[in-house]
């Protein structure tokens, strides 16, 4: 099965979180958190979700506790680093409810 890009599947699954009431705040925080996650999938040659694995998403996990402010030099705190992971797992449910993918990405190994 072909899966449309990941841009494409962004959009369609904010577009479902809308039409769940979803506020357009949520929906606008995690359109930056699921592009952030794509653009480090994009860097580690990871281009189709069917790739992803579950050791990919931890590796994702401690990016983000690894990641320094480059301004302030400072960490992300617990809190923020949940908020960047919720939006993913979320996308990833979404994907197996729509037959995008076979495996959620959260219980597969590679």
């Amino acid at each position: 099965m072909n899966l449309p890009e990941p841009k494409i599947l962004i959009h369609q699954f904010l577009q479902t979180m809308l039409m769940r009431n979803c506020s357009k705040r949520t929906v606008g925080s995690w359109d930056f958190k699921l592009n952030r996650f794509v653009s480090w999938l994009d860097k580690r040659s990871v281009n189709c979700m069917s790739e992803v694995t579950i050791e990919l998403v931890a590796a994702y996990r401690r990016s983000l506790f690894h990641y320094r402010n480059p301004r302030t030099g400072k960490a992300l705190k617990f809190d923020t680093q949940a908020s960047y992971l919720i939006p993913v797992r979320r996308w990833f449910g979404w994907m197996k409810i729509q037959s995008f993918i076979e495996v959620d990405a959260r219980h597969r190994s590679s």
